[in-house]
């Protein structure tokens, strides 16, 4: 921590020791790199907020499978959604807008049941999102609010998100 306690730097690697922490929040502070894969190692984190940071590279290829909160917003991730996000079974919300990712959205994140808010918009993602309308809230699953870059002319095809960019 600096002066004004803000953190600085890229996450040490060693987090993946952290096996019993179950909340990192790191929110506007002044992280730098890339998302150390080692993170999957934390069997028991269920919030990772990582939001407004200076973070770079793809997500890691594996995330805790005990996650119910992912938010990366507003930093510079760039490269693929991974298809073993679909993994996830617990998670609820998952918010990676405003980044620098690209290519389409993997139809596993269908299989995220208990997921309640999405938000994709401000990437550089295509194709559809029509597969995720069975978890909305108005087909009887829970996914409340579901955003993207569906609007008219947009690269995402969506016709039961909640906010379109």
């Amino acid at each position: 921590l600096n002066d004004t306690n803000i953190i600085t730097g890229m996450i040490p690697t060693e987090i993946g020791n952290m096996e019993s922490l179950r909340e990192l929040v790191l929110d506007d502070q002044n992280i730098t790199g890339p998302i150390p894969p080692q993170i999957a190692n934390m069997a028991s984190l269920e919030v990772l907020r990582l939001d407004v940071n200076f973070i770079t590279g793809s997500l890691p290829p594996a995330l805790p499978e005990s996650l119910i909160e992912f938010r990366a917003e507003e930093n510079a991730i760039t490269g693929t959604l991974s298809p073993a996000l679909g993994n996830l079974l617990a998670l609820q919300d998952f918010r990676i807008f405003n980044n620098e990712l690209n290519g389409s959205v993997p139809t596993e994140l269908s299989q995220l049941s208990n997921l309640q808010i999405l938000y994709l918009d401000g990437n550089d993602l295509n194709g559809s999102l029509d597969h995720m309308c069975p978890l909305r809230d108005t087909y009887g699953g829970f996914l409340e609010e579901m955003s993207a870059d569906c609007k008219e002319g947009g690269k995402i095809a969506c016709s039961c998100c909640s906010d379109c960019y």
